[in-house]
Order: C-alpha cells, then structure tokens, then sequence
C-alpha cells in the first residue's frame, strides 16, 4: 500500500506486471550441507537419484544426520542440480539444492521489485494444461507433507494418551510415545520398523512407566473422566453379557441418552473437544478433562438409568430406560408370567466364584473399578450387600452391590479416590432476592457458523452501485448457488435505509422460511443486527487488517475458538468465563441482590459459567429421574459424603450431585408445569418449550423462592454449511417454528415483556460460494426480540459491497467475502446488561472491551461510511420504556402488636433410646394365672403408637420388624423421627448403623405444628405492654370512670384455637369384606401431615387390565396434591403393588421403584401398611419395609373420603378386613368400636382427662 511496482499498468481491478523467474543453487561447495538447514531451506523435491539413467548423479559427500549429496556427472560442487538426500520422520527424501523466487517488476536497480517464492506444483496454471494424472500428483504430494510433518507424531500420540491413560500427559510421555510413532520400535521390541506405526506408539503409550506406575495413579491431577459409552461397554464385557440368538449386539440412538454413538461422532469435531475443562475444581485447577463435556445432567441421568437396568434386570432390555432395543414386550415385574425372554437383547451371564460377602465385593471391584475402591466405598457397598442378603437373599445382593458400583466415583474416573472433607450437601435454592419483578434473557446459539447473509439479504431501493444495477444484482453474482431470487424472499421495510442513510437498501428480504422472524420485525418487538461479530479493538478496514498493529481475536474462522469469544464476549481470552455468568455474578453482588437462576437446554452452556450458582442442564423432555433414587438415596449420599482429592472423582461428584439435584427437584417441578400453547417436536422446539415452562412456573411463584433473573442458552445445531444449504434451511425453519410457539406463550401468559431472545452464532460464512455450500467467514447478522425490544428496525450498519475490491469496499479482507464486524459482541450486551440490572458503574466488570467502542474512545479513522455511528448500544437504544405501573396499593394499615411468642416446653424428664434396638418397653408384662400371652407385629406397632400418644410425644415412637423386634413378653421400640446424628430416618441404613440417644435429643415435646404437647407448657414470664400505636391527631381522653374491682383469678385461657390431638388409630372396618366399585368407608375427614393407613388383603384371581385396593382422596381421581394420598392397585395381569402418595406439586408420585415393588401371594393373607410423615413415606408388607420414598411441604388435608374401591378403575379381586386409620383431626361419633389392641385384663391405663375449658369471660 501507499506505493507503485515499477513495470505494472492498472488492468481493471488489477494490474499487469512484468514478472521473472529466478533461480540459485541453496548451498555451494563440496560438503554435505547441515541436516537443520538442509530441512528449513529446501523445497522443491527431487525424483531419487535411482530413477535417472546409472550414471547420471554421483555421490558426492555425506554428512551427520544421515544428509548425502549428489551432484550430476561432470560436476564436482553443490550447484542447482544437485539433489540432497535426509531422513524426514524415518523416510528419507529427496530435494533439489535449488531456490526459486517470483521477482515482479523491472530489473532497474533503483527500484525495489516485489518478490515471493515459486512453489512446486503439478498441475498447470493453463486450464487445458490441467491433467487428471497431475492432480493426482499434487494430492499425493500434499498428504505426503501433511503426514511427515514434525507435529504429526507429537499430535497424535497426546490425542492417544487422553483416551487411554491421563487427560494431562507430561511432555516426556508425549516424547516417549512419540519416538516409537516415527522408529516403529519401542522399548527393544521391532513392530514395523517404519514411519507412522500406531502399534509401537499404542504400545510406548500402555507400557510407559507414566502408565503403570501406582504413585502417579494417587496424583490427584493424573488419570482421566471415562467416556460413557466406554462406561456401558465396560460394563458388558465384566458382567459377561451374551447376545441373543447367536446375534450381533446392538445399541442403537445413544447419542441422545448419554452423549455418544459408536461410529457417529456428531461433526468432524468428535464428542467434546479435547482441551476442556469443566467448571468447578478442573477448570481451577488448570487441569483438562474432556470428557466431562458429557457430564450434563440429562445425560447422567439416562445414562444411570440405562446401567441400573443392565444390572437389576440381568439383561440388555429397554426397560427402566435401558439401552436395549425397544421393539420389546411391555415391561413388567418378574411374577406376572410375562415371557421375559422374549425380546432381551444379551442377558447377564457374570456370577460371583464365591459367596463370602467380602469376597463378592473384591471380585466386583477387580472387574468393575480396577482394584481401585477406596476403604469408605468399599464397607458402604459390602455393608449394603449384607443388609440385602439378609432380606432378600444372595442374588438379589449381588444386583445391588453392580448397581453401587456404577454409581461409585471409581466406575467413573481411572485414579484414586482419596476422600476429603465431609461434603456439605447443596440445598436447591436461588441466590438472593427482594425487588420482587423478574425478567428473562434467552441466547439462542446457532452452532456451526450461521450463514446469515442467507438470513438477511438486500432487495430493492438500494443505493447506486458502482458496478452492478443494485446490490442485489451483485449479491446473485458473488453468492452463486446459495443466492435467492428476490421473489423468494420474504420483504420488509428498513426504516434508515437507501441512499445516503445507513444502511444501503430500504427494502430487504428475509429467509424464505423465517415468517415468524417477518412478523416479530413488523409487530415491532423484532430488531435485526447487522454485520456483528467477535472484535478486542476496532479495525476500520482490510488495510488496519493486514498491518499487523492491531490486536484481532485469536483462532479467527475456528468453530471453538470464535465460540467461545461469542459466549464470553472477550474475544482476546478463552479462560474469561461466560457473559451472562458475569452479569448473574454482579446481580447477586449489590447491597440488595437479585435472585437469579441460570438454564441450559443444550449441554454445558459456557455462557451462563461464571455464575455464583452452576447452571442446571436440563432435557429438552424436561422430566427425566433417576428411576431408583427413592431407594438408593442414602446409599448415594453414603459414597458421595465426602469430598474427593482426585481432581476427576470430584469433577464427576459434583456432576452427580448437580444431576441427582435438578432431576429431582426441577424436574418434578417441570413435569407439573404446563403451557398454553402447542409446541413442535424437534429439539430446538422441545428446548424453547421447557423454557416457557420454567418461565410459567417461576413468575407464578412455584419455585423455592421467586426467582426475579432468569438467563437461559438454548441450541440449535448443523449450520456448517461446507456441503450446501440444506442445514441452513432446515435449522432456520425449526427456529422458526419455535419462535413462533414460545412468543405465543409469552404473550398469552403476559411475560413477552419480561423477555428477551437474542441469536449468536460462531460467525457468519463467506460471501462466494465453494461450489456447493459456504465456508468460515467473520462479520454476520443476528437479531434480538422481546415485548419491548425497539423492533422493526436494523441496528448497526449493513454492508454495501459483497465483491472484494480495492476502492469501496474495505470490509472485505479477501477473495472469499470474510467481512470485518462492524458492530463487536459487546454492541448489543451492553443494553442487555444494562435492561437486567447491571448499573453502569459495575458494566466494565462485564464488558471489559466495551470502551474500546464507545463515542470516546474510537479512532477518528474507524468513523467512516462504513461503520454504524454507534458501536455500542444501550437500554435506550435497544429498550422501549416498561409500560406505566398500576398504581399503588393504598399504604398498609400499622401492624398490630406482636403476638405470644412461641412457646417453651417443659424438658423430658425421662431417657428413651433414639433407634437403639437395646431399648426394650415391657409394656406387656405377664400376669399370673393369666395364661400364655401372644401377640404380633400389629399389636407392637399399636402399643407403640399408644405408648407416644399417653406421654404426650406423638409422632416420636415408631415399630418396624425389620428396624426393631419383638420378645415374648415386649415390643422393643425407636423412638423419634430423628437421628441424634441429623438426617431424616433412612430404613435400610438405619438398620445397619444404629444410633444411640436420649429422646430430648430426638423428640423435643412439641407436635408437628409446632406447638408444645398437652400438660407440657412452660409458663412464660410476663410481657411489657406495647406502646400504644402512634396517631396523627389523637382524640381527646375520654373522662375518667372509676376502675372496677379486680376480677376473680381464672385459670388460664387456652391458646386460641388449639390443634386437636392426633386420634389413635381408629378401626374403620374390621371386616373381612370383597371389594366392590365406589364402596365408600369414610369421607369428611381432615388428615394431618402424619397418619397412616393399614389394612389386611387376600388376593384371588388376577384381572387383565389396573384394578384398584384402596383411594383416599379430598377430590376427584387424579393428579393434583391431595387426589391420591394415597392410593393403592394391582398392575394389570399380576398381584404387583403399584402405590402412589402424592405431596405438593407431584400429585402422582409413585412410592416404589421398580425393583422395590412387592407382589402379594394368592390366597395368602397379607398386613399392609403406609406410613406418612412430613418429610417421607414407608411402605411395609407384613412388617417389613419395602419402599421407603422422601416427601416435602406435605399439608394438611380436608374433605377426605376413604375408597375400598374407588369408582374410577377396576375393582380388584380381593377380600379386604381390619381397616386403620390414624393421624385424623375428625371426631368420630358414629364410629365403629375398635378390636381390642391388648390381651384381657393388660390394657395401659386411661389417658388423663383433658382439662377443664375456662369460665366464660365477662363481657
């Protein structure tokens, strides 16, 4: 630039030059020339000499590092037809000793001519000169350089390293490893003896002394995250799982459920990319780990679910979300008679050689975890196999001991898993929170490279154009086969458009299939962003480009980098983490924070990292859970309880922790969310539909805490368009159905102006066309909408040329249209922040680029027709003002005086154990004379309900078999729903580690509403009257009246409306009764937070379709809380339970998972019992716990009507008898006398008489 080559005249947009060719020899003399210079300076390759007539070359010298040169007969020195021979990675190759340089200009000596090498080529740069022999040279020749270049050995063995042995090899591994790809020998051992051989590199990279070595296996930082699909594969071959019939085993659509497909990696950028780190301990610790890209929660959880069902089935099924096909036969119990090897693809042939309990768990770690089972791990899972063997036997055992081990950090990770600290178990809660009004912000990420100059195209009313008749006529030349016809588009109004305005047409055309995007920029809540993408300074044109002085993102036109710098919006740095996780971080640091919460519907999100709470990853179904969480929770909370040393083992602790949380909390809450509006089925559709529903279900106050920031990524994926247009169409045509369905739901519900979409992508394409799609280009266009986004208008400035020229147009940096932004990332997230509530003084901890852009700071030189004015756009430039608030509520009345403060009880002046089997209640003494006293598991479980009612401790005394026992002349009791260690009762855990406590540490003396029991009030001290409330203008005293005489001294009122004790458990029916369709034992009742039901059945024959026992409901069948509380059938074809308790926003929660659910005998007489509590639910089956479920915000229910059976199902088959109800506030005047619970002549003495109510008090 600024200067003319001598000999060139300007021909059109280019010049004609003379040009010469010259040529000289690289190296003279007589010697072999050094090796290292020998391979940085020669470049043109030479047939070997053997090729030439004998005779023709000669041997001339040779030199260290293998180097001989060769000189033509009658030659005694290097000149330029000498050829020098060298190894290159083991082959030895053949150069010409000979420079070429392209010189153009004149030979005049004052002048300075331009000057480039001549590279080698075959084919030749006349068209009719082209063979196809020469482009198969030529292509030979390439992939030759490509596969001997120095970083291929190097590349390839860390690349192998990471998938075998550590995510984080030393360099001297990656050397050794390295070494043996170019030899072909490793450690004495010949494998081909040649360049390239993968076999001695494989083999340099598992007998590395890094591989082997124990020590470094204890190196926190060393080792590697398992792939998942390895997981299963592992999984199979252990456990010795044999195909079906002989046939070949499938799994098929993986890539779903749990991230990966054998063989169908989905873009040439494989699973995850190799150099990621997770956020968390990984990411802090500078330490890679890869494969945690796979450690979303959606796909934890299916890929849990899919190995619990290899193991508790023994066999490859679809069932429980197994990987099996799922062409198969329903999925039943193992009872029903169903031909259950019908249809299992590889069953489970793995059985342990021994039956010692010690020895089971040790093979199980050898093949499952590699000998790698920490000391705590270990007795957790042996424990748990004794405790199962005990009650249900060896194989079932064995299945639950597998299914432990997938869920150990071991099965996940390859090092050692050294514990830490105790872990402290996160709550699922919000951050912050008070203002009280909420707002949204959605990214939809276009992944792969959107080709946006296919999404807005000009189209009529443009400027003039030096060289076409509009820049639509040039957009159809340059575009080539991806341009559309103007009838094609779909036509809207730019408002600054057209000659001399800021954008170079009026009119411009839309994507055929963008109709919604249309209708959004007409209604006015759609804006267009032109020509925006990743800058760090501001580069005016293609010459600021080239000179080197500024600094331009790295990784420029790479898919991951420019990613990144789209997500962080701080292109200069991949280690800043995501934006939106920067403005959730300055949200929750004000004085006053906002409470906030951050969605991904599309794997990790990295724009949401950074925030003071990890983003939940959620399923585009939204509802997916671990299907055996209710019975293997504190098993989980047992192997997760402490934290983990290993880098990995935590990174994949946390991930489970996080996916067992958001599963269970967000997704029951999601899967009682609903929507208005119908969505579409493909996955940006799904997305956006659980979105709406988060959204729904938050403004509505249905979450923990109101959330008043919510941020939210969603993806939409196959916009790299190298092959064609196709994915373009296709993924712009699903985005806009999804836009269409959610800005309907928005606008029905009334958030559409609480919220915001704005798409980003990698970067746009290249203007010119490849042939059949387009490549990685720079600079594109985008769009924000919302209810009160200044829509119908394009902010930035469009470009006005698409051909790369030298005069007009500056954006252009080459031949293949890659545009310069500009309008930077920071542009529009500056009036993003600032409309979520980032104050201008905290913007700079946002956007730290930002004022590189603003009105101040830019260049003068960068101002130019071809920049938008403004750079930056904030809230006013990109919001419309909210609209007017209603107004305000008239001022609260003065708050009164304090009510009684909460009551003190009287401390327990007794010791009870708390769950000590030690502890016996002789409650049943023998009497003489009275004949030999029996009793059973009922009487025990009633005595000891009574036992708690008379000392006034309800709710603290329980009796399970399994858990306690009985003697001959005592019920041996737990009392207390507490363990005096902390954590709700846990039935299999507490069995094995009893804990000893006195019932003051358990059982505090108040009932479950918070109120001190009957008799055991604490007399409070007197209160000091209030002051009287302040008044603006008091009234004058009334005139004095004389004091009366002091009353009588009354006993203390009562607190006001007192809740009614808890009645014992009440015979309903003592029967034995058929059941029959709507028979109707009890209605009108109001339970409590705390009852249970029991009752005894005799099953008959089985009915084909759902028959139902029992249905207590305050309404109607089903789903909302209260409909099923609970509510109990027998699958369709067998005598399996199906028993669902519901609680608030889960109506429907069925207590048994699928291995728990007991199936009764026929003919056999069966005790069943459901026991509620606050906080949990217990199924017991003659006794014995069988499913044990955790329950929350449970109320207390009223109009409760009490089925055996209900009217809405099938009746079962089955005679029904000794029905109990307790926990019932309703009196009972006509109730049945209940059966005698103690023996003649043993029944406790009565409960003392509730005290008499106080005297009227005088008017």
């Amino acid at each position: 630039p600024g200067r003319r080559l001598p000999a060139c005249e300007p021909h059109g947009s280019t010049c004609v030059c003379e040009t010469s060719v010259e040529s000289s020899a690289v190296f003279v003399g007589t010697d072999a020339p050094p090796i290292d210079a020998a391979r940085e300076l020669l470049r043109i390759g030479a047939p070997h000499v053997a090729m030439f007539d004998a005779g023709t070359y000669s041997s001339l010298a040779s030199g260290p590092g293998g180097v001989e040169a060769f000189v033509r007969a009658g030659s005694g020195q290097l000149d330029e037809n000498a050829i020098v021979a060298f190894p290159v990675n083991g082959t030895t190759r053949h150069y010409f000793n000979k420079a070429s340089t392209v010189r153009i200009g004149s030979s005049d000596s004052t002048l300075t001519p331009h000057s480039f090498r001549n590279p080698p080529h075959f084919v030749s740069f006349l068209f009719k000169g082209a063979t196809r022999h020469a482009a198969a040279n030529e292509i030979e020749e390439v992939l030759s350089h490509l596969f001997l270049h120095k970083n291929v050995a190097p590349f390839q063995c860390r690349r192998l390293i990471q998938r075998f042995v550590t995510s984080n090899p030393s360099p001297t591994y990656i050397r050794h490893c390295a070494e043996a790809f170019v030899s072909g020998e490793h450690d004495g051992v010949t494998y081909s003896g040649e360049y390239g051989d993968l076999g001695a590199a494989v083999a340099a990279v598992l007998l590395d002394d890094e591989a082997r070595s124990e020590i470094l296996d204890a190196d926190p930082t060393f080792g590697k995250l398992k792939e998942p699909l390895m997981k299963v594969l592992w999984l199979l071959r252990a456990l010795e799982f044999t195909p079906a019939d002989g046939r070949e085993l499938e799994l098929d659509e993986m890539q779903d459920c749990i991230g990966q497909q054998a063989h169908q990696a989905p873009s040439v950028f494989n699973f995850y990319k190799p150099d990621s780190s997770p956020p968390g301990v990984a990411r802090d610790a500078a330490v890679f780990a890869p494969e945690g890209e796979l450690g979303t929660s959606p796909l934890l959880i299916c890929l849990l679910n899919g190995l619990s069902s290899l193991v508790m089935r023994a066999g490859l099924t679809s069932c429980e979300q197994g990987f099996g096909s799922t062409n198969q036969r329903r999925c039943g119990s193992e009872d029903s008679g169903q031909d259950f090897g019908r249809g299992v693809d590889a069953t489970m042939g793995f059985t342990p050689a021994s039956n010692d309990a010690e020895a089971v768990v040790d093979e199980l770690d050898l093949l499952l975890t590699g000998g790698r089972l920490s000391p705590h791990v270990r007795q957790v899972i042996l424990r748990k196999y004794l405790h199962r063997k005990d009650g249900w036997g060896e194989e079932d055992a064995v299945l639950h001991a597998m299914q432990l081990f997938t869920l150990s950090l071991e099965f996940h990770s390859t090092n050692f898993n050294a514990l830490g600290e105790p872990r402290v178990k996160s709550a699922y809660t919000t951050v912050g929170g008070v203002r009280g009004d909420y707002k949204a912000v959605v990214v939809l990420f276009m992944n792969g490279g959107l080709d946006s100059y296919s999404l807005l195209v000009p189209h009529s009313g443009c400027e003039p154009h030096p060289t076409h008749a509009d820049l639509h006529a040039e957009y159809m030349e340059v575009r080539g086969v991806v341009a559309f016809q103007k009838t094609d588009l779909l036509q809207i109004d730019v408002p600054d458009g057209g000659p001399n305005k800021t954008h170079p047409c009026s009119r411009m055309g839309l994507n055929p299939v963008s109709d919604t995007v249309k209708d959004l920029y007409e209604d006015g809540s759609l804006a267009l962003l032109a020509n925006i993408g990743s800058l760090i300074d501001p580069v005016a044109d293609k010459q600021e480009y080239r000179s080197g002085s500024l600094r331009l993102p790295p990784g420029l036109f790479s898919h991951s980098d420019q990613q990144e710098a789209a997500q962080n919006v701080y292109a200069q740095s991949m280690a800043m983490s995501g934006v939106l996780g920067r403005i959730m971080g300055v949200l929750t640091d004000y004085d006053t924070p906002f409470e906030v919460e951050s969605y991904s519907l599309s794997g990790n999100g990295f724009i949401l990292e950074g925030g003071p709470v990890p983003p939940t990853t959620v399923d585009n179904s939204g509802t997916n859970r671990f299907g055996w969480y209710s019975s293997v929770s504190s098993d989980i909370d047992e192997l997760l309880g402490n934290s983990s040393r290993s880098i990995f083992g935590e990174t994949m602790a946390r991930q489970l922790q996080a996916a067992f949380e958001s599963s269970e909390n967000l997704g029951q809450r999601l899967s009682e969310s609903t929507t208005e509006t119908e969505f579409g089925t493909s996955g940006i559709e799904r997305q956006f539909e659980q979105v709406a529903k988060v959204i729904n279900a938050a403004r509505k106050g249905a979450w923990t805490g109101k959330p008043e920031r919510q941020a939210f990524f969603v993806q939409q994926g196959g916009f790299d368009a190298h092959g064609g247009p196709a994915g373009t169409q296709n993924g712009l045509a699903d985005i806009d159905n999804a836009l269409s369905s959610f800005t309907t739901e928005m606008i029905l519900t009334g958030a559409w102006d609480d919220v915001v979409v704005v798409s980003a992508s990698d970067f746009a394409r290249t203007l010119t066309d490849n042939g059949a799609g387009t490549d990685h280009g720079w600079g594109g266009n985008m769009f924000i909408a919302g209810g009160l986004v200044r829509g119908g208008q394009m902010f930035g400035k469009f470009p006005n040329r698409y051909a790369e020229c030298d005069d007009g147009c500056p954006l252009n940096i080459d031949a293949r249209g890659r545009l310069i932004p500009t309008t930077p990332w920071e542009g529009v997230w500056k009036g993003l922040a600032e409309w979520f509530g980032i104050v201008p003084e905290r913007l700079d901890e946002i956007l730290p680029n930002a004022k590189l852009f603003d009105a101040e700071g830019r260049r003068a030189q960068e101002i130019t027709q071809h920049h938008p004015v403004k750079a930056l756009l904030g809230m006013d430039d990109l919001f419309k003002p909210s609209p007017p608030s209603p107004p305000a509520d008239p001022p609260a009345p003065p708050r009164p005086p304090p009510g009684p403060r909460p009551q003190a009880c009287l401390p327990l002046v007794e010791s009870r154990y708390c769950w000590g089997i030690t502890h016996t209640a002789p409650l049943l003494q023998s009497v003489e004379g009275a004949g030999e006293v029996t009793f059973d598991a009922a009487d025990c479980r009633a005595a000891c309900t009574v036992h708690s009612e008379r000392h006034s401790q309800q709710g603290c005394c329980r009796f399970t078999p399994h858990v306690e026992g009985l003697t001959e002349r005592s019920c041996i009791f737990s009392l207390g729903d507490k363990r005096t260690s902390g954590g709700d009762w846990r039935p299999w855990e507490d069995r094995l580690g009893l804990y000893e406590g006195f019932s003051a540490e358990c059982c505090p003396r108040r009932n479950r509403d918070g109120e001190c029991n009957d008799n055991e009030v604490k007399p409070l001290p007197p209160r000091p009257s209030p002051p009287p409330l302040p008044s603006p203008s008091p009234p004058p005293p009334p005139p004095p009246t004389p004091r009366p005489p002091p009353p009588v001294p009354s006993p203390p009122p009562l607190p006001p409306s007192p809740t009614p004790p808890r009645a014992p458990a009440v015979l309903l029916s003592s029967g034995p009764f058929q059941l029959s369709r709507g028979n109707e034992l009890a209605s009108g009742l109001s339970l409590t937070t705390s009852f249970s039901l029991s009752f005894t059945i005799t099953p008959n024959t089985t009915r084909g379709e759902w028959s139902n026992i029992v249905h207590v409901t305050n309404g109607d069948n089903c789903c909302s809380y209260g409909s099923r509380v609970p509510a109990v059938w027998f699958f369709g074809g067998t005598r399996t339970l199906y028993v669902v308790d519901g609680q608030p926003g889960r109506g429907n929660d069925e207590v048994c998972g699928w291995y728990e659910r007991p199936t009764l005998d026929m003919g056999v007489t069966h005790r069943i019992e459901i026991l509620n509590t606050p906080d949990s639910t217990t199924l017991l089956v003659d006794g014995v716990a069988r499913c044990h479920e955790v329950r929350a915000h449970r109320e207390v229910l009223h109009n409760v009507k009490v089925y055996f059976s209900d009217p809405w199902h099938s009746t079962a088959d089955a005679a029904v008898g000794d029905v109990f109800l307790s926990g019932s506030l309703t009196d009972w005047p006509e109730a049945p006398p209940p059966s005698p619970l103690w023996p003649a002549g043993h029944e406790p003495p009565p409960s003392p008489p509730p005290p008499s109510p106080p005297p009227p008090s005088p008017p």
